[in-house]
């Protein structure tokens, strides 16, 4: 006998409310809102576009978005416009227009932008050849009703004979504005509007006007103010694969990526202006209050794609590239974000992973991204370089004396080389000077990486001197706290049993600040012969309050024999710990989060091992033979020093420590740490 009662099809019936969350509020500001519609312009093919303010500092103010390209007719607007997420760009897998432009907007979604701005809204539109204009009206609070289905709001639109628009076209009005527009809000978007088309492209005929009749000061087209006024300019090219070109104050110089490793990204154009913001160097600019006015704007780095900039990189207070944390370490060579202005030029086709993500806050974070971010801090680093070498020229680099060798800078080496030895490349045929570039490459390369070993590991030593401070204060407490267990535990109504998981609590505790006992005395623990099945089942105790609270489930594959290696018990377990931090933020997302401890002997090759296995996101093949290196993440504000350090303290004790193929088909990731045995 059957249990249904009943049964039958259901299909969605969203809410009127849903256009709200793709316009009003996913999209985070009224910039990218008139970004949003000036891309639909741009994908129409016009030529021209036209942002109109006019009263927008009073409620009864307006909007007006006006374009000159193919339009829209009736068939268009109820088919295509008025269906949100089927944008017609997508037809025929549509992705350049009848210009050849690149089509920008691809989600369906940019035209309820409109609702950021303003309550209502006006369409009208003349499709190209036609001799009618459509009219469309759009209350977006009506969308905002309680309990109202998207299809109970109707929209009421209109054919008639041309009275608008002469020629094709749109134009959206938008009125019932949502905020009043100050002094500031005009200057925003005047500002963003400027920065919205990329300076490398030829712009291939489209054209952003602005006009204000409350504040005129505001109208015009596009400017870079003092962008080509910069004193150290930069102009690089990456040919996505393994070339870098680039123009330092006109100077070019080419060279193979640094690495390290390759870059997954495609090709990619840059432009750098770099700036000093001492008072007598930006008075070299120009007057000091509008530089530092521009500076405060224009600052930051910008990306672009098919010549349309990408929001929010460039804005200010969005330091991507992390500039201003770099220069926390070195204030004097490194730049910080208000120092630069970039503008970095990719393409839809050559950068296919470099895609946006759904709320317009950016590109989606992956590999391509980093390695983005990667190539545009080894530019900068370059041009950091050759900016202090321009602002502490070296008396002593115009020739390379016996007398004074001691003194030069690897910098001044080079360059007298190059001087002296040209004559005798030219008569000899070969090519010294791109020899020479090879060897600043590969130093500039090194000290780099060592700069970056340096001030990681800086941090860990600041880290350590303040364990050691609660070290020494917080031992003492816990004897206290263990002594007044014992007196609780004496007295006719202690609660035994909770008392027993108290002291079992502190017990606890101590083993694992045990393990901090070389900070808190000048004595380095020495090494010793370890018990590895023991240390790991120690360890997956400790580790139990942590793995649990991650929810995820560990298993401990214990050895059939004896597993005993010499080393330090300190250095084990710091190893162990960054193995399995590292397991737990991989499978922060995963289906089945599980880690296994396994410890393995190998009579033949006289060596223990311990195994940490993760069913974690895994590691690209591409990175596998980098995530050794100092400084080397894949995680943001990570400082990628942990993995380098572990190996390093295994090594220490005559091992090793490897990423491991093994059962990586079946989804795990696993970590081997291999001792040499020791035989007592």
């Amino acid at each position: 006998m059957s249990s249904v009662i009943r049964e039958g099809q259901a299909t969605f019936l969203p809410r009127a409310r849903l256009l709200k969350l793709v316009g009003g509020e996913l999209i985070k500001d009224d910039v990218m809102a008139v970004a949003e519609l000036i891309k639909n312009s741009h994908d129409a093919d016009a030529r021209s576009v036209e942002l109109e303010l006019i009263d927008a500092t009073t409620v009864e103010g307006r909007i007006e978005v006006r374009d000159d390209g193919i339009g829209m007719g009736v068939d268009e607007l109820l088919n295509h416009w008025m269906q949100p997420a089927g944008s017609s760009k997508r037809a025929n897998d549509r992705k350049r227009t009848a210009l050849n432009r690149r089509v920008l907007g691809e989600k369906g979604v940019g035209r309820f932008a409109v609702d950021r701005l303003g309550r209502y809204c006006e369409l009208v539109s003349r499709r190209q050849g036609s001799s009618t204009e459509i009219v469309a009206h759009f209350d977006w609070d009506a969308f905002d009703a309680e309990g109202v289905l998207l299809s109970d709001v109707k929209v009421d639109w209109k054919e008639r004979s041309p009275l608008e628009l002469h020629d094709q076209g749109t134009v959206i009005r938008i009125s019932g504005l949502r905020q009043k527009w100050s002094h500031r809000s005009f200057s925003r978007v005047s500002n963003r509007l400027n920065r919205l088309i990329s300076p490398f492209s030829s712009s291939d005929g489209f054209a952003v006007r602005i006009f204000a009749n409350d504040l005129p000061d505001y109208s015009g087209g596009t400017a870079d103010g003092f962008l080509d006024r910069a004193p150290y300019n930069v102009e690089a090219c990456f040919d996505g694969a393994e070339t870098l070109s680039i123009f330092f104050n006109g100077e070019k110089r080419s060279m193979p990526w640094p690495g390290p490793g390759s870059l997954t990204c495609g090709p990619v154009s840059m432009r750098f202006g770099i700036y000093d913001l001492e008072t007598d160097a930006v008075r070299r600019v120009g007057p000091v209050q509008d530089v530092r006015s521009w500076l405060r704007e224009w600052s930051g780095v910008s990306i672009y794609r098919d010549g349309f900039r990408v929001l929010p990189y460039g804005e200010p207070d969005d330091d991507w590239l992390r500039l201003d944390q770099r220069r926390v370490n070195n204030p004097v060579q490194r730049l910080s974000n208000n120092q630069v202005c970039g503008m970095i030029e990719i393409s839809a086709e050559g950068n296919a992973e470099l895609r946006d993500q759904t709320n317009r806050g950016g590109l989606i974070l992956n590999t391509q991204f980093d390695d983005l971010r990667r190539l545009t801090v080894c530019i900068l680093e370059i041009a950091e370089e050759e900016r202090q070498r321009i602002r502490n020229p070296n008396p002593d680099s115009e020739e390379l004396s016996a007398g004074d060798q001691s003194t030069l800078s690897v910098d001044s080496v080079l360059k007298a080389l190059r001087q002296h030895t040209r004559p005798i490349a030219q008569k000899a045929g070969v090519n010294i000077a791109s020899m020479l570039d090879e060897l600043s490459l590969a130093y500039r390369r090194e000290k780099k990486e060592l700069q970056s070993a340096i001030g990681a590991y800086q941090e860990m030593s600041a880290v350590g001197h303040n364990a050691s401070f609660v070290l020494t204060s917080l031992v003492p407490s816990l004897e206290q706290i263990e002594r007044g267990l014992d007196e609780l535990g004496a007295s006719e109504n202690g609660n035994t049993a909770g008392l027993l998981n108290l002291n079992r609590l502190v017990l606890e505790m101590r083993d694992s600040l045990s393990l901090l006992n070389p900070l808190a005395t000048s004595v380095s623990e020495s090494s010793r012969t370890l018990d590895l099945e023991k240390e790991l089942a120690e360890f997956a105790q400790t580790a139990t309050s942590i793995v649990t609270a991650s929810d995820v489930a560990i298993e401990f594959e214990r050895p059939k024999e004896l597993a005993l290696a010499r080393g330090r018990r300190d250095y084990l377990w710091q190893v162990l710990s960054i193995l399995l931090r590292n397991s737990l933020q991989a499978m922060a997302r995963s289906e089945e989060p599980r880690v296994r401890l396994i410890v393995q002997v190998s009579q033949a090759k006289k060596t223990a091992s311990i195994i940490v296995r993760d069913k974690g996101h895994g590691v690209p093949a591409d990175i596998a033979g980098r995530i050794f290196d100092d400084g080397f993440t894949t995680r943001e504000g990570a400082r990628g020093i942990g993995l380098g350090m572990a190996r390093s303290f295994v090594q220490s004790m005559g091992g090793t420590l490897e990423l491991s193929r093994q059962h990586e088909r079946h989804g795990w990731t696993t970590m081997k740490l291999t001792l040499p045995l020791q035989w007592d």
